[in-house]
Formats: structure tokens, sequence, C-alpha cells
């Protein structure tokens, strides 16, 4: 168990270490002539399209937290790719590889909005939550392929949303 332990922690450091360069470019965008209500309208939309239930919302304070379960907000097309990426990080720790069942990933995602002088500033962050049995480890890292597909399809669909809102809006 206690290699288990240590292999997992070397995969949530390799990981770690990747989602940190798609944090950097996809983590956080700027919004120009957009106001902190539109954008958190927005993005509350966004987040509920691609099956990520709002959980906890603080329109005043800038935040939406949400959470979703098994391979939401990506399709089975995509999971089957970061499957195969994650199977050489599997094989190269443990000699084999096994994702496990996706019923029990749930991933939580968090939006940041900040108002800036001409528009909004949004982070998004998030973090895996694996329920496991009591012998099982778990990395708390997502796998990278995972970030980089659901940021850009929470922002891909949060740029349709504002704009649409904006026209009708005016």
């Amino acid at each position: 168990m206690e290699g288990a332990q240590a292999n997992f922690q070397k995969i949530n450091m390799e990981r770690a270490a990747e989602n940190q360069q798609i944090l950097s470019k996809l983590g956080t965008k700027q919004f120009q002539r957009i106001s902190k209500d539109d954008a958190m309208k927005a993005m509350a939309i966004t987040l509920q399209k691609l099956d990520i239930i709002v959980e906890s919302s603080d329109y005043q304070g800038g935040l939406l937290a949400g959470r979703t379960k098994g391979v939401k907000p990506l399709s089975y097309e995509e999971f089957e790719v970061v499957k195969s990426i994650e199977k050489a990080r599997m094989e190269k720790y443990f000699g084999f590889s096994s994702f496990g069942d996706p019923s029990r990933i749930e991933l939580v995602y968090n939006a940041i909005v900040l108002k800036t002088e001409d528009g909004v500033q949004i982070s998004l962050r998030g973090r895996s939550d694996i329920k496991t049995g009591t012998a099982e480890v778990a990395s708390a890292e997502f796998p990278p392929k995972w970030l980089e597909i659901s940021y850009t399809k929470i922002w891909n669909e949060f740029e349709k949303n504002i704009f649409i809102q904006a026209k009708t809006l005016k």
C-alpha cells in the first residue's frame, strides 16, 4: 500500500506541474465591456449547460461553485482520449492501467469573477474528488488533458452565452 501511495504522489506531482502550464494558458481570461452581473449570469448558464450543477453562488462576491459526477463536462469520446493518455502514466508507475469507474468521480469547478476597470477577469479552478473505497488511493489532481478539454469547453460555452446575452439585452 505504501508503494501505491508513493506512486500516486508522483502522479499528483506530474499532473500538478502539467496543470500549472494549462492554468497559465486557460485558467484566467479578461473580458472587456462586460459587467460583473452579466458575466456571473452567463457563467451560471454555461455551467448548467455543461451539466455542472451550481451548488453555491455569491453574485456580489463573484463566486460560482459547481459540481458534476462522472465524465462531465467531457463527452465519452473525450474521456476515452484522456484515458489513453493517462494509461501510459499509470503503466509507468504501476505496470498496469486502471482508470476505475468514472461514476465515482466528482469534479468541483469554481468560477471567480472580478470587476476590472473596463470589464471583468474570470478565473476557473477545479479539483477532482474521487470517492474511493477504504483500501484505495486516488489522485486529487485532474488528469491534465481533462483539465484542458473541460476549461476549453467552459470558455467556448461562456463566450457563446455572453454574446447571446449581450445581443438579447440591448
